[in-house]
């Protein structure tokens, strides 16, 4: 189940339906069209408000087309 943030579109948290886990994630439709949904940190590594921050940061460059997907997949 996803759980969308009230201060941030396009921010929120991941609850798996299997497992107790818990993920910040950030969500952005490309420019191309694709969405694209990246992990920000699981929520007991980071504290809400850095989460945000986070967040935000991949959010401006998912606007720009930057793809954080597609960087890990060439390193």
């Amino acid at each position: 189940m996803l759980h969308w943030d009230a201060d941030l579109k396009g921010f929120g948290v991941l609850c798996s339906g299997v497992t107790s886990t818990k993920t910040f994630i950030a969500q952005r439709t490309l420019p191309d069209g694709k969405t694209r949904r990246v992990t920000v940190a699981a929520v007991n590594e980071m504290a809400l408000s850095k989460a945000r921050e986070e967040a935000a940061d991949m959010l401006v460059d998912l606007r720009k087309g930057k793809d954080p997907k597609a960087r890990s997949m060439t390193l």
